[in-house]
């Protein structure tokens, strides 16, 4: 009559020595009264005895089950073992048995609860729907479906998600159901399969989580596929729709915007979407991202966009190696822009010095004179050897010999430079370069107090450069210095009254310091892109 609590107290007033079966078919009433009214503890125990007085009977084998079914209600321990235990001593004998199968859904359960999904896979595996209860089979088909999708066994997976999808289409599963469909599909390479499952949770599911993931996947899809233009709307409503995302998907998002504007040669729209996933997860991005900013940067011909991009990079990613071209042209940029101190950085980063002869020759040539407008003599000293070695070029050989002379000016060698100069015009050069030879001359002399030869030079310089409005002021400035050296006080005032005449707006620049500035020493790679 189901009185369960009628049976408790019958069964409560006394145990009576009985017949073992007798016995037991007691302690089975009064377990499953117990069981019914939700006291699990009590009832394990009864059903204990039970296996205790009837063992390997039929008797045995429910109370097996039920002393499982109880541990199971409470979430008792070792419900997995236990469950291996009433299998391997009944199901030999009781295969296709319900409680055999349910004793394997219960243990399949425990492990998906527990994300043991594999082992929860193998379980679901050894479950026969066809001996299940009605109302069990939809948690069967969602779960293992679940649990192999989770454990890489996509296929089966899919199949058993369709199985539950068209056979149980009112569970409110059924969008999680499609989801991790889509995901198995994805997996197998089936993306249209997938784009489909994705498309029907944008049009069915309004929770946002699931949304959010729809978008992200088809974002996934188009990727692949190569349809870039698809794939970066996907992103953007993901990015614009939804504003509870985590950091990590919102990185994810922008680098993929950003990546896809990439590869459409979009250079420009590409920077500000790498550089948020960067700022967001540098862990993730810093290198994929950077590498990226970096080339586009160098695809726009931006120098300054480019150096923050290389900079950065060498700074996130030490030892990272870029193209000897595109460090290159970086340096020779930001050498024609003054930034001497960027193009000394990147002009090393792009020179050999170990094999002189793998390094453009015009690497050589700008790196000299970017560390002589730096005033680090010294370096440029190092790099003018191998330019004038390896240069065939008259005009660039005497260029190469006069940038020399400033070196040796700047360390304070006065007679070596004394004697580059006179090297540098037995090659007969011409131009500003014979300016600058016989300007040094000029200053060389004054270093040694020798004002007539000092003037000499200078006013030879302006002879010769009539017409040019930066040396020929400068010469006569230099020659006026000297003639006041020499005490003719009168000629030095007439050089300066014509000075004044042709360029009444000129004025002289500061030398530098008589001793040159400490120079540093070569920079690593990595050091120099911090600097």
């Amino acid at each position: 009559d189901e009185n369960w609590n009628a049976v408790v107290k019958i069964f409560q007033r006394g145990e009576f020595p009985g017949e073992p079966d007798i016995q037991a078919g007691i302690y089975m009433l009064a377990g499953r009264a117990l069981a019914n009214l939700d006291r699990h503890h009590e009832a394990i125990r009864l059903f204990f005895n039970v296996e205790r007085l009837s063992p390997l009977t039929d008797l045995g084998f429910e109370a097996s089950y039920r002393r499982l079914a109880s541990f199971y209600e409470v979430n008792g321990p070792n419900i997995a073992a236990q469950a291996d235990s009433l299998i391997e001593i009944y199901g030999g004998k009781h295969p296709d048995h319900k409680w055999v199968q349910l004793a394997l859904v219960m243990k399949a359960e425990t492990l998906f609860h527990r994300d043991r999904m594999a082992e929860a896979a193998a379980a679901y595996s050894e479950v026969s729907p066809k001996n299940l209860p009605e109302d069990l089979l939809p948690g069967l088909y969602f779960k293992r479906g679940w649990a192999l999708a989770e454990s890489g066994d996509y296929n089966r997976a899919a199949q058993d998600l369709t199985t539950f999808i068209s056979r149980f289409p009112d569970d409110p599963r059924v969008l999680q159901a499609l989801a991790q469909r889509g995901s198995a599909y994805l997996k197998l390479g089936d993306r249209s399969s997938a784009l489909k499952d994705f498309d029907q949770l944008l049009a069915t599911a309004t929770e946002p989580n699931i949304q959010a993931f729809a978008h992200q996947h088809r974002g996934r899809i188009f990727r692949e596929d190569r349809r870039y233009e698809s794939m970066i709307e996907a992103y953007t409503t993901l990015l614009n729709e939804h504003d509870r995302l985590s950091r990590d998907t919102v990185a994810n998002a922008n680098y993929w915007i950003g990546w896809g504007w990439f590869k459409l040669d979009e250079w420009a729209k590409c920077l500000p979407y790498l550089e948020q996933a960067r700022s967001l997860v540098p862990a993730n991005y810093k290198e994929p991202a950077g590498t990226h900013l970096v080339i586009a940067a160098y695809s726009l011909k931006d120098a300054e966009q480019l150096k923050k991009a290389v900079i950065r990079l060498q700074s996130d990613v030490p030892g990272k190696r870029l193209p000897v071209k595109m460090l290159t042209w970086l340096g020779l940029q930001l050498f024609q822009q003054g930034d001497f101190d960027g193009a000394d950085t990147f002009l090393t980063l792009a020179s050999n010095p170990e094999d002189p002869a793998d390094t453009d020759l015009i690497v050589w040539r700008h790196l000299a004179k970017a560390r002589i407008e730096l005033r680090h003599y010294s370096r440029a000293m190092d790099v003018l050897p191998i330019v004038l070695e390896r240069e065939e070029s008259d005009f660039w050989r005497t260029d190469a010999c006069l940038d020399k002379v400033h070196a040796l000016i700047g360390l304070g060698k006065w007679d070596e430079a004394r004697v580059a100069c006179h090297e540098g015009l037995q090659m007969d050069p011409h131009g500003t370069i014979l300016a600058g030879l016989n300007m040094s001359l000029g200053k060389i002399a004054m270093q040694r107090k020798d004002y007539e030869s000092a003037a000499a030079s200078f006013l030879r310089t302006a002879e010769v450069f009539i017409d040019d409005r930066e040396i020929k002021p400068l010469a006569l400035h230099l020659a006026a210095e000297a003639l006041d050296g020499l005490e003719r006080a009168d000629q030095a005032a007439e050089i300066r009254a014509q000075l004044k005449r042709e360029f009444p707006e000129w004025k002289p620049r500061p030398e530098p310091p008589a001793a040159p500035a400490p120079e540093p020493a070569e920079p690593a790679a990595a050091e120099a892109a911090k600097s």
